[in-house]
Formats: structure tokens, sequence, C-alpha cells
């Protein structure tokens, strides 16, 4: 399939696991916390932990395919290993899932900007800047959104410096007990129902052939998703420490709310406005992911020669199919955490095992590709 923009393996570990950090990061910093904690009261913060011990073995059948089929991405290995009809089916599914992620985590991030920052603004105008700013990002391609993450990672990581110690006269650890929270089982349980919130690692794997070379994809995964969720992991731990897990289940928006608190000695207080700027610049990259991910996936499951040109179509309809339900606020939090969040983990999980079993049942993996 030709490509506009292809980076033809320039993309190297810097620049595509500050993407991938970036992306992975933010959830802690948008509405997920608020779903987390009815499940994990007290001990939240683990959840991120058992993602990517839940998420290893799909993810090294990933790497294992992904090494043996060279530069193929997951779109063309899926029609490789299980046919035109089937793979057409597995492919769609993939693509349903990723516009999904795009329409409802850009609305929940819109009316998070609406109710906590913007109350005067009208959302169409909120949601319409975003995805458009997200879609110029976009036009710059796959390597140009890896390289504006790299040049973006140091703020987004002085900013997360900053919190603990500005906030450190408020924390109180013994809201972090009990440790093991609702019990053991039930962590656990929480924790892989709540997996697929590391599911991006599909959008890099259809986007595999752009990296520089099968050791740069696989380092910069590990680095990206294993530091995004010790951040996630950091930043639920501060919430409960702050406010205790009682008060965090009812906020829809625990991150604002911590960086109200945060005060430099009585001079300078209420630096929101700093961690918002960040907050607003790394959401846009995230969605620009969501919109060239999404194109993507279009396009290689229908198998057009260029996706690109349909980044614009689908930045309109997410504007579009994101105000069509009836009090879309409240549908989009169910719909997210009910399927989105719930129930495509197994989806994720599977998947690659899948293909794996099938590779493996073929005899794929008996002469080694050279």
């Amino acid at each position: 399939m030709k490509m506009i923009k292809k980076s033809n393996g320039k993309i190297g570990t810097r620049e595509l696991s500050a993407l991938i950090f970036i992306v992975i990061a933010i959830k802690g910093a948008d509405s997920t916390p608020h779903g987390l904690f009815i499940d994990g009261l007290t001990a939240t913060w683990m959840f991120p932990i058992i993602w990517l011990i839940v998420m290893a073995l799909p993810f090294m059948a990933l790497l294992k395919l992904l090494q043996h089929y060279k530069r193929k991405n997951i779109v063309q290995i899926i029609y490789h290993l299980t046919g035109k009809y089937f793979g057409f089916l597995l492919a769609l599914i993939l693509f349903f899932l990723q516009f999904m992620a795009l329409i409802l985590n850009s609305r929940g991030y819109v009316d998070i900007m609406v109710s906590r920052f913007y109350i005067l603004t009208p959302m169409l105008v909120i949601y319409s800047a975003l995805i458009l700013s997200s879609y110029f990002v976009a036009t710059r391609g796959y390597e140009g959104l890896a390289r504006t993450s790299y040049l973006i990672l140091p703020y987004l990581i002085i900013a997360m410096l900053l919190l603990p110690p500005l906030l450190w006269a408020d924390f109180s650890p013994l809201f972090l007990h009990p440790v093991a929270g609702p019990g053991v089982k039930e962590i656990i349980t929480g924790g892989v129902k709540h997996s697929s919130l590391i599911g991006e690692y599909m959008i890099f794997a259809l986007f595999y052939p752009y990296t520089k070379d099968h050791k740069t994809f696989r380092n910069a995964n590990i680095i990206g998703f294993v530091f995004g969720c010790i951040l996630i992991s950091l930043l639920l731990a501060e919430y409960i420490m702050l406010f205790d897990y009682v008060a965090v289940q009812k906020m829809l928006h625990p991150f604002s709310q911590l960086t109200r608190h945060t005060e430099i000695m009585m001079f300078i207080n209420n630096l929101d406005a700093l961690f918002l700027g960040v907050w607003i610049i790394v959401g846009i990259i995230r969605f620009a992911l969501y919109l060239y991910g999404t194109a993507g996936f279009y396009g290689y499951t229908f198998k057009l020669k260029e996706f690109e040109p349909l980044i614009l179509p689908f930045a309109i309809l997410t504007i579009i199919i994101g105000f069509i339900p009836y009090n879309a606020s409240m549908t989009s939090i169910v719909l997210r955490q009910n399927y989105l969040i719930e129930k495509s983990w197994l989806y994720f999980f599977f998947l690659p095992l899948l293909l794996w079993g099938i590779a493996k049942v073929k005899g794929e993996f008996k002469h080694e590709r050279t």
C-alpha cells in the first residue's frame, strides 16, 4: 500500500518511546481514574502494574509475529494468517474499537475542559478546536507525531515531577491503607478488566513498518508502556493521599482538583493554568495519534491505496457523532467504561495469541525468514 508520509525506518527509540509514554501516561490525568476507583478503592494505584502483567503475554506473541513477518503490520498479518473474509472481520473490529476510542475519549476530554475550565464557551467550539488541532498534528504523519512527542516530553516530565513536592504537605499516606483495598482477588479482577487501557499497542503494531528496526520497536514499546503505567500509578496514589478514595470516586477529573492545590510557598498559588497548558497539548497529541490510527486501520482493512486523506473526514465524523447521543456526557462515560474498557480487553488479549497459534499450527515459524 502506498503511503504519503511513511518514515522509511527513520523513527528511533527515543521518538517512539516518547509518543507511547505520552499516550499512555495522560490516561492518569483524564476521566479514567473515575471508573478505576470504584473497583480498586485504596489499592487502585496497583492497577497499572496488573495491566502490564496481563498484556505481557499477548505483547510477546505480537512481537514474535512482527519480527517473523518483517515489514508487515498487524492488519496485513491478520489477512495473511486468517484469510480474506475472517481477516476482514478481525481487522474491522480493530477499526471500530479504535474509532470508538477516539470518539468516547475525546468527548470525555471536552466534557472536562468545559466543566472545569471553559464554562462559558460552547461545547461545540471546544470540541471542534480539540479535534481540528489534532487533525493538523496528524497531517504531519506518524514520524511527525513521534518527533513532536519527543519535543513535548520534557515539559510533561517537569510538570509531573513538580506535583509531589508542591503537594507534599497535604499528602496523607495513611489514606493508602488498607494496602490490599477491597481484597487481592478483587484487585486482580479489577486490574484485568481494565487492562484494555493499554491496548494502544495495536496502533503501534499497525505502524510497525515505520520504525527503524524490530529492536527499536520492542525497546520503545517496553520503555513507553512501563514508564507510562508507572506515572499513572503514581498519579493514582497522589489522588488517594490528597483526597482519599471516597472523594475521588465522585470526581470526574481528579487531576484538575489536584493541580488546584499546588502552590509555591505563599507567593505563587493556583498553578493549575501551567498544568492545564501541558495537559491540553498532550491531549492533542493523543487524539492526533487516534485520528491517524483510525484512518490507518480503515485504509488497511479496506486495502485502500492511501489512507491519510481520510483523516479529515474522520475528524469531522468524530465531532458529529460525539454530539449525537441524548445526555451525551453520561452516555460517553457509560459506553467508555462498560464496553470500550471493561469488554474490549478480551479482544486485545486473545487476538495476538490467536494469530500466534494459527502461525504455529501452519508451521510458519519452522523456517525463520532472513
